[in-house]
């Protein structure tokens, strides 16, 4: 019933999360929920599509109390979706936890490098499985490796189309980056010589507190 969002002034934590509503259910969910102090939106698995991205990004922009974002596991968004979304997100004043897992962001690169450079507010970057290139990650570490990065954690794993080169632009940026608490860089398949710059990157910077490679099967490590 979407009276219950329409007439409800005082909700700030909504889950559709594995409810597989389709985009057009959920965009009457966005227009219900317009101008209301939400903080939490969980969209994770509900068969959306591009078709959805154009209504979020007008309703982020009408809700700026929106501090948690799960558009996970959503396999019919894309590039061309991202895009249609980043005024919202980039604007953005309070958004600090962003799960865009299991979305295929190809050649979103530029897009997402804009985003950390423009919301300096994001702490929380979730892109496990998102079919990034080694020039993705290339494009997303020159704001990566900027002191005044917002991210504390980023999950890049099983980004298996980064490759060797890209997971030496991953060493660079841990390099220089001194706010990132977390990186996951789980089932990232590898070759087994680039680990040791990564492993030497991480050594050198002092200020992060865990990272995760598991399911490597060459690393040599238990």
């Amino acid at each position: 019933d979407l009276s219950l969002c329409k007439n409800n002034f005082n909700i700030r934590w909504i889950s559709f999360k594995d409810a597989d509503l389709g985009s057009n259910v959920i965009i009457k969910v966005l227009d219900a929920l317009n101008r209301k102090r939400v903080r939490i939106l969980n969209l994770r698995n509900n068969n959306l599509s591009n078709d959805i991205m154009y209504n979020l990004n007008t309703f982020l922009l009408n809700n700026q109390t929106i501090t948690d974002l799960d558009l996970s596991d959503n396999s019919y968004i894309n590039t061309w979706g991202l895009k249609m979304a980043i005024s919202g997100l980039k604007s953005h004043p309070n958004l600090k936890i962003l799960n865009l897992s299991n979305i295929n962001l190809n050649k979103s690169g530029q897009i997402i490098a804009s985003l950390l450079n423009e919301n300096k507010i994001i702490a929380k970057l979730k892109m496990k499985n998102c079919r990034l290139s080694m020039k993705d990650i290339e494009l997303m570490s020159k704001e990566l490796s900027k002191k005044d990065c917002s991210l504390l954690y980023l999950d890049l794993s099983k980004n298996k189309e980064i490759g060797d080169l890209g997971l030496e632009k991953i060493g660079k940026f841990i390099s220089h980056n001194k706010n990132l608490k977390h990186l996951g860089l789980d089932d990232l398949n590898i070759n087994i010589k680039n680990y040791l710059p990564i492993f030497q990157s991480i050594y050198k910077n002092k200020n992060i507190e865990s990272y995760s490679f598991n399911m490597n099967k060459d690393l040599p490590l238990k």
